[in-house]
Formats: C-alpha cells, sequence, structure tokens
C-alpha cells in the first residue's frame, strides 16, 4: 500500500513504454490532485484503478490523467467508470488525443461541483464511438470547450439527462468537427450570462439531423449568432 499523498500529480508521465498499471491497492483517501497521472503514457492498454468512493472522495484535479494516452481502447473494467466524485471541480483534458479510445461510461461519476470540462476532455478521440455521462447534476458547471471537438466517429453527443445546468458560459467549438454526429441534445440550457461564448460552437457538423437544444433560456446573450454556422443547411431538424 503506498504511503498516503494529497498528491498523486505526474507520477507516471511521459512513461512511453509502460504497457500495464494497477495501482487499486494504493490508498488515495487522502489525494486531491490526481492530475497528469499517467499523462503521455503513449503506450498504455490497460491500467487498473479499483478505487472506491472513500479513496476518490476527496479528488478536486484529475485534469490531463489519461492525455494522449493513444493505446487505450476501453475503460471498462479499469475501475475508473465505478468511481464516484463529489468534490472534483477540474477535469479538462482528461482524455485528451485518447485517439483509440472507443467507449466510456462515465455516469457513475455525476461530479456535482465540477467547474470545467473545457479544455479538450474528449478533444481529438477521433474513434470514440460511444459514451455515457448520463444524470450528471452540473449547478457549477462553467464550460465545455472543445469538450467533444474531433471526436469524427461519434454519431450520438445525448447531454439531455443533465440537470441544473445553469452557471455555463462557455460553449466554444464543443462540437465542432464532429464529422459524423447525426444526433446532438443538450437542452435545458438556463444561463444569465451575458457574454456566453459560443464561437464554433456547432461547425463543421457534416452529418448532423436532429439538434435539441430546447428549454435554452440564455438571457442577455451577446454570442448567440455565431453559435450556428452549418446548423441553418437544408436537411437539419432543429428542435
Amino acid at each position: 500500500m503506498f504511503p498516503m499523498s494529497p498528491y498523486y500529480k505526474a507520477y507516471f508521465m511521459d512513461v512511453p513504454l509502460l504497457v500495464s498499471m494497477d495501482l487499486s491497492a494504493w490508498d488515495t483517501s487522502s489525494v486531491t490532485n490526481a492530475s497528469y497521472l499517467f499523462a503521455n503514457c503513449t503506450s498504455l492498454q490497460d491500467v487498473q484503478l479499483h478505487w472506491d468512493q472513500t479513496d476518490t472522495q476527496n479528488f478536486i484535479t484529475i485534469q490531463n490523467m489519461f492525455q494522449k494516452c493513444k493505446s487505450l481502447v476501453s475503460m471498462e473494467d479499469s475501475g475508473v467508470e465505478d468511481w464516484v466524485l463529489p468534490n472534483v471541480t477540474e477535469a479538462r483534458s482528461f482524455f485528451w488525443q485518447c485517439t483509440n479510445l472507443q467507449t466510456v461510461d462515465l455516469s457513475k461519476w455525476n461530479p456535482q461541483n465540477i467547474v470545467n470540462l473545457q479544455f479538450f476532455f474528449f478533444y481529438e478521440c477521433h474513434n470514440l464511438q460511444s459514451f455515457r455521462m448520463e444524470g450528471w447534476n452540473v449547478p457549477t458547471l462553467k464550460s465545455l470547450q472543445q469538450t467533444f471537438a474531433n471526436c469524427y466517429q461519434l454519431e450520438v453527443i445525448d447531454l439531455s439527462s443533465w440537470s441544473n445546468i445553469n452557471s455555463l458560459d462557455d460553449l466554444y467549438a464543443a462540437f465542432s468537427s464532429c464529422s459524423n454526429l447525426k444526433t446532438l441534445k443538450i437542452p435545458n440550457i438556463k444561463s444569465g450570462y451575458k457574454d456566453m461564448f459560443f464561437w464554433c460552437t456547432f461547425d463543421y457538423l457534416d452529418s448532423l439531423q436532429y439538434m435539441d437544444i430546447s428549454g435554452w433560456v440564455l438571457d442577455g446573450s451577446n454570442s448567440v449568432s455565431t453559435s450556428v454556422r452549418y446548423g441553418e443547411t437544408a436537411g437539419h431538424r432543429v428542435k
């Protein structure tokens, strides 16, 4: 059992030949920062992080944890999908450029204090085919900047089960260049921010057929007109 420490930042960062790692026996109950833990481990194929809620409840930042882990295909049976993260605020770039990742289910996370999924959470996950983030309650979420950008294989992005989307003020390029995306659902955004940042939000969605943005309340936003470049083309149904 590894000695308790609040900082696991970058422990295995830039270990390009690392293929497999099992840290399930580590006591992470005091950890607050697990960012960059496996960043740039380009050969990593299997990781075992079976930590229960006692082990993950104090995580605050997990940003860039698997950045550029280009050999990861699935997180099933890794333990990561079973984490409960009540205090995480920062998760930006978690899977940035995991170019071979195909499926992931993060529904159990429900990070109710999350502030940022911006800057490439799934950015350039070129082979991501499906993900689940069902039932997330996100009253403090401020940014989805480039969260799904360049996920070329995604056909469905469904965030319709998210609740309390009340603080969001940045959707810059959130779904840009998801060229195979057919269905996009992100209803019920209710933001009172004067300057909602929309630039390139829906750019280059060449296959988009259905988009549900019903229930949006964007009081005072100055940037709505920049958000849809391709959303006005023939064949796109917007609800």
